[in-house]
């Protein structure tokens, strides 16, 4: 303790000091037993000189020494241990705050591979309708444009047939005697003739009006359907690009999750 080192130095210096003046008499002696030829001054002196508990003394000094080192040396320790616990504790803080911001990055990146899946489940599932959008378009264009080519092809036909028939009945007509007796009212689709060459007549127009109409609403159906498969693609396209990108960060977010 302080006090003890304060009391080995106490003691250290008061017997430096009676050492000192112990070996000033001594000098004193001796210089006077050769100034006046004494021995008996000399021998006093080597007495003074020869101190009984020299030994004892640097026992004890030796002692008061190897204490004060000692002391020093718990002191060094203290200090040293003091400087590591608080550079543990520094680290400990460091490793706590590296340990919290790891879990931050984790729920993180945990949180943002959720959303990802999410998203690319509903990317899946538009990618998936779309496609089926276009399979029951597909499918309906190719029932409709077959029957609307069999409706101008059928139309065509009666076209055909129907002005045969009504050139037969003209001749007929024009070489029968009494051709007006033989006609009787008839009322068309578009408007009514006296005879049956008005009603052919009739019939005729209304072959021609549905092959127009008919090949009209094709057109008209193609170009929406290729308007619907254009726009469908793109989107598919968008969504297919989308989808791509999303993986490719799912992944990597995934392998910073795992590092």
């Amino acid at each position: 303790s302080l006090a003890q080192q304060g009391t080995v130095l106490a003691m250290l210096r008061a017997d430096t000091v009676n050492t000192l003046a112990q070996g000033r008499v001594a000098q004193y002696l001796m210089s006077k037993g050769r100034e006046l030829n004494s021995r008996v001054l000399t021998a006093l002196a080597e007495r003074v000189t020869a101190d009984p508990f020299v030994k004892v003394k640097k026992m004890i000094k030796d002692l008061i020494v190897k204490l004060m080192e000692q002391a020093n040396g718990e002191a060094d320790h203290k200090a040293y241990c003091d400087t590591e616990l608080g550079t543990n504790k520094l680290t400990r803080e460091n490793k706590q705050s590296e340990v919290e911001e790891l879990s931050a990055s984790v729920d993180k990146h945990v949180a943002e591979s959720a959303q990802l899946t999410e998203e690319l489940a509903l990317l899946a599932d538009g990618l998936a309708e779309l496609r089926k959008e276009q399979s029951e378009a597909t499918a309906i264009r190719q029932e409709e444009k077959a029957t609307n080519a069999l409706t101008v092809t059928d139309a065509k036909a009666a076209q055909v047939a129907v002005e045969r028939a009504t050139k037969v009945l003209r001749d007929f007509y024009e070489k029968a005697a009494g051709a007006a007796l033989l006609q009787e009212p008839y009322t068309g689709m578009q408007s009514e003739s006296g005879g049956i060459v008005g009603f052919l007549e009739v019939v005729f127009s209304d072959f021609a009006r549905l092959e127009t109409e008919t090949s009209t609403a094709e057109d008209q159906a193609a170009a929406a359907y290729e308007k619907f498969m254009d726009e469908s693609n793109e989107d598919i396209v968008v969504k297919e690009t989308e989808s791509g990108h999303k993986t490719a960060k799912k992944r990597d977010v995934d392998a910073e999750t795992e590092s």
